[in-house]
């Protein structure tokens, strides 16, 4: 299936503020929209399978965590440094000898 770590991993990196209010509504939303596709196979999955699926989720789910208490995640982008204003006037060139 996919590579659960790696799309949890994108979408937190992504948000503005990956505090751990938005984290965990990323996980629900991940493990509503998990459970959807799985029912939605046909022929259909087995209960065991839709289990391993889904463990395999919430593993992925507790490595980005650990993570995010490590500090690992990438941290939003900040705002580019202000570069100082450019002088009103030419720069004078040294006279020639």
């Amino acid at each position: 299936m996919a590579d659960y770590h790696a799309i949890l991993k994108r979408a937190i990196s992504a948000m503005p503020a990956p505090n751990g209010e938005a984290r965990r509504a990323v996980y629900e939303k991940a493990r509503s929209a998990l459970v959807n596709q799985l029912k939605a196979f046909d022929p259909p999955l087995s209960p065991s399978e839709i289990t391993q699926q889904r463990l395999q989720l919430e593993e992925a789910i507790r490595k980005v965590e650990s993570e995010a208490a490590k500090g690992l995640l990438k941290a939003p982008p900040t705002a580019p440094a202000v570069r100082p204003p450019e002088p009103s006037h030419p720069p004078v060139a040294p006279e020639a000898a």
